[in-house]
């Protein structure tokens, strides 16, 4: 009984929709037996546990009817037709607030039977709420769409200027928000390129048939009222498929200046993701080019755009990412106040290791060397690029406490590692290969007849190279060092 799929779908409901999942199956218009009430008013006071002992088919029976032998046949219907009501309840509750089909399908009903005058009423104040919307999102382009359809079908007897209207406003709708599945969609393919060339498919045909340049140089030079949207959804693409692409990004920035209303939460979640994926290439590739706007990115998700709770849960490459940008930034803090608020969303088979790198990082950046080492050498992530992170901290840690050969052996070891690792992206190698080789020159500086001169020479090597982990670290033990 425990394992009925009635069961997850009542937990789903708060107390007021068991109310109305009850007043729905008492309405006469839906059709449901008495017995299936009947039924359903002993579960309530079970909500939102239904623990096994309460809700066994046995005591439920016996709780409805008193006198009567158990009838196995009889519970597994009455269980079907709640699951089937269960589900036709979401349905309806789902039509109510989804503009899209209630609209088109009330115009449909009144254009069949011929209600002319309704239909241009009704149809007149949809099109007003769709033209006086401050924001521009998917939905609204297929409402607008399956409108104008109707008005189109409406008027296609006449073929009057608002018959082409409609038409042209239909087609528009359509257009844009093929363009916006589709450039997304082309966007996932490049991103995850090993699923998207599993097999062809009509819309890489497509786009492998059509001149992406010229239709892109079309875009960009569009007026119409949807501009803002289209060119938004442009410069995304731009900056998913090419990650130099400094200038899409200005013009992204420039766009949410003007018009970050006209974008919904959805749409804006979206636009904040291809910019954080366009900041983390361009730190890798130009020494943290981005830094300061990936922080404030990275804050501002997570202050108007996540709401924490144990069954929402940040990414790790998230976790990760804001955790080097708090740091790299001067925010040591954040990476504290960042443990303690949302350990808990913290995906849940990385929790105790994500809890342990922000550790490690936040006393290594408040000088508690000791107990960085202590909580990095506890980290068990298998992620080639946090396994990376973590041995770098781990040879500063030793460093920091003048364990010199600990430094020498785990510098070695982390060079074994970037020779052998198969995931890491062949600037992020580089960058930890240098890293290894300053420190190892750093700790032969120190043992020469002349060490000023060895380590003026090895800053101007650090100054010279524009691929390295922590720069800013190896030149403050260099400057401690000459002093």
């Amino acid at each position: 009984m425990y394992k009925s799929k009635l069961f997850p779908i009542l937990r789903s409901f708060t107390s007021e929709e068991l109310r109305e999942f009850e007043r729905y199956l008492a309405s006469p218009f839906f059709g449901y037996k008495a017995f299936v009430l009947k039924f359903f008013r002993h579960l309530p006071k079970y909500h939102p546990h239904y623990r096994d002992e309460d809700i066994s088919k046995e005591a439920l029976f016996k709780k409805v009817y008193t006198h009567r032998k158990y009838n196995d046949n009889l519970v597994r219907r009455i269980l079907s037709d709640l699951i089937r009501a269960a589900e036709d309840f979401l349905t309806l509750k789902n039509f109510k607030g989804n503009d899209i089909f209630r609209n088109a399908c009330l115009l449909n009903e009144l254009r069949n039977r011929g209600l002319n005058d309704s239909f241009r009423v009704r149809s007149g104040s949809i099109l007003r709420e769709i033209e006086n919307s401050s924001e521009i999102n998917a939905e609204l382009l297929l409402n607008s769409y399956f409108v104008n359809l109707e008005i189109k079908e409406f008027k296609t007897s006449v073929r009057d200027d608002v018959m082409q209207e409609a038409y042209d406003q239909m087609a528009e709708s359509l257009s844009v928000f093929f363009l916006r599945s589709f450039l997304s969609y082309v966007n996932h393919v490049h991103t995850f390129r090993r699923k998207g060339e599993a097999k062809d498919n009509i819309s890489l045909s497509l786009f492998k048939a059509i001149d992406d340049r010229r239709l892109l140089k079309s875009l960009e030079n569009y007026r119409g009222k949807l501009a803002p949207y289209v060119k938004m959804m442009l410069y995304n693409f731009k900056i998913v498929n090419d990650r130099n692409d400094v200038s899409s990004y200005k013009n992204i920035m420039k766009l949410l200046d003007d018009h970050k209303k006209y974008f919904s939460e959805t749409e804006l979640k979206n636009i904040y993701v291809n910019i954080s994926k366009f900041f983390n290439y361009q730190n890798n590739l130009n020494n943290n080019r981005f830094i300061k706007e990936t922080f404030e990115l990275y804050e501002l998700f997570l202050k108007e755009y996540f709401i924490p709770s144990p069954s929402l849960r940040l990414q790790l490459s998230f976790c990760r990412n804001y955790i080097n940008a708090s740091k790299s930034t001067g925010n040591a803090e954040k990476i504290k106040v960042f443990r303690d608020t949302y350990s808990d969303c913290f995906p849940e088979e990385h929790e105790r290791d994500v809890e342990l790198f922000c550790t490690a990082v936040y006393e290594f950046e408040k000088r508690n060397f000791a107990e960085s080492l202590k909580a990095a050498s506890e980290i068990g992530f298998q992620q080639a690029v946090i396994v990376k992170d973590v041995r770098i901290l781990k040879i500063k840690c030793m460093y920091e406490l003048d364990y010199i050969e600990s430094v020498r052996t785990e510098t070695d070891n982390f060079k074994r590692f970037l020779s052998s690792t198969k995931t890491l992206t062949p600037q992020s190698i580089k960058r930890g290969k240098h890293f290894a080789s300053f420190v190892l020159q750093l700790l032969r500086s120190v043992n020469t007849r002349d060490p000023s001169t060895e380590l003026a020479l090895l800053r101007k090597k650090i100054a010279d190279c524009g691929n390295l982990n922590e720069t800013k670290w190896l030149n403050e033990k260099i400057v401690s060092l000459i002093k």
